[in-house]
């Protein structure tokens, strides 16, 4: 079946609840640095949310005042698979709903994570099946400087599947996912799905200007059908 419209789904927070896990792994390789107490879990999933993996390290050592070097990252990737598979498990109602949109949008993976983070917990929620490493894409994992907010990676990937950008929806959950989806000229659906504060979420959302904000999968299903 030919399909003519392709979805861009982020993953961490729309496609999984993974901040826990993925914070947590990197807190746990940053003791070392000995960090100030306040680069903790409140600080990375309230003020780090939705940034690349350079511009997360870059805020940290430019807040703490210290050197973290590269190799950090190193570390980090040590206590990723672990804690996914402690923390993730298969949302079904998920599997359902992206499983009957795959029948009529090509569908593709687009994150500011690590691409080793991000084959592995898309694993971790089940949605393999659905978002092979083909389709999975970071500006890691592409070659690109810029990730969200910036528009390069939405519109690396449009290229690559043959879609225009008006021709393309994204999926996202934070500020900067639908900042780069606007300035890629997409349509921008929002998701609290995974959200632990989705009022909260929700403003901010429309703040950037979103319309249409899914609080349930069936939700997200029913707005791109529309």
């Amino acid at each position: 079946m030919v399909k003519n419209k392709l979805l861009i789904c982020d993953v961490d927070g729309t496609l999984a609840k993974s901040a826990v896990p993925l914070n947590l792994a990197f807190l746990r390789a940053l003791e070392v640095y000995g960090i100030p107490d306040f680069i903790d879990m409140h600080y990375l999933n309230h003020d780090c949310i939705g940034l690349s993996v350079p511009d997360l390290v870059q805020k940290i050592s430019s807040d703490a005042k210290i050197d973290i070097p590269p190799s950090v990252m190193d570390e980090y990737l040590k206590f990723v698979p672990d804690l996914l598979k402690e923390y993730l498990s298969s949302d079904p109602q998920a599997v359902r709903v992206l499983s009957k949109i795959q029948e009529i949008y090509d569908m593709t993976a687009g994150s500011n994570g690590r691409t080793f983070n991000v084959v592995r917990t898309i694993e971790a929620v089940g949605l393999d099946g659905i978002f092979q490493e083909n389709v999975i894409y970071t500006p890691e994992k592409v070659g690109l400087k810029h990730g969200k907010p910036a528009p390069d990676l939405f519109l690396h990937i449009a290229r690559e599947r043959g879609f225009s950008p008006l021709d393309t929806v994204v999926l996202e959950d934070s500020p900067t996912g639908v900042q780069a989806g606007f300035a890629a000229n997409m349509r921008v659906i929002g998701t609290t799905v995974y959200s632990e504060k989705p009022h909260v979420l929700e403003a901010n959302l429309r703040a950037e200007g979103v319309t249409q904000i899914a609080r349930t999968w069936d939700q997200v299903y029913a707005f791109l059908m529309n």
